[in-house]
C-alpha cells in the first residue's frame, strides 16, 4: 500500500470512529423538573397573550402572507402579498398571538401561537 493509500484509509478510520450515533431523546427518559419550570419566568408569564402585527419588507415592497390552501399548515402552499393587495384576501395571515399556556414542553413553558386573518 501506498502512503497516498494508507493516508486515505486512516481518515476514512478516523472519520467513522468519530461520527458514532449519539443518542436520541427518549420520553420514558423525561424527568419533571422539582421546581415548576413556569413559576421563575420574568417576561413570558402564564396566562400572559399578546398580539403582533407582522410586515416583510422587501426592496421596495411591504408584504404579508397569504394561505392557498384550506387549512393554514406549515406545508401548505403560501404567497406573500404587497399590503395595498391584501383587501379581500380571505386566507391572509393578518396577525399572530402568542399566549403563554403554562403547559409544559418537555422542559420549556408551553407557547401557543395562533395565525389571525380577517375573516
Amino acid at each position: 500500500m501506498d502512503l497516498k493509500s494508507c493516508c486515505y484509509a486512516l481518515f476514512v478510520i478516523v472519520l467513522l470512529i468519530g461520527c458514532k450515533p449519539t443518542k436520541m431523546v427518549d420520553l420514558a427518559d423525561y424527568e419533571a423538573p422539582k421546581e415548576s419550570i413556569n413559576s421563575n419566568n420574568k417576561i413570558y408569564k402564564e396566562g400572559v397573550s399578546v398580539l403582533f402585527d407582522y410586515y416583510f419588507i422587501q426592496d421596495q415592497d411591504t408584504l404579508k402572507v397569504n394561505g392557498l390552501a384550506e387549512k393554514l399548515w406549515t406545508s401548505s402552499p403560501w404567497e406573500m402579498v404587497k399590503l395595498q393587495d391584501t383587501l379581500g384576501k380571505k386566507k391572509l395571515i393578518d396577525k399572530i398571538t402568542l399566549e403563554i399556556t403554562g403547559d409544559l414542553f418537555y422542559t420549556q413553558t408551553g407557547i401557543k401561537f395562533d395565525l389571525l386573518s380577517p375573516s
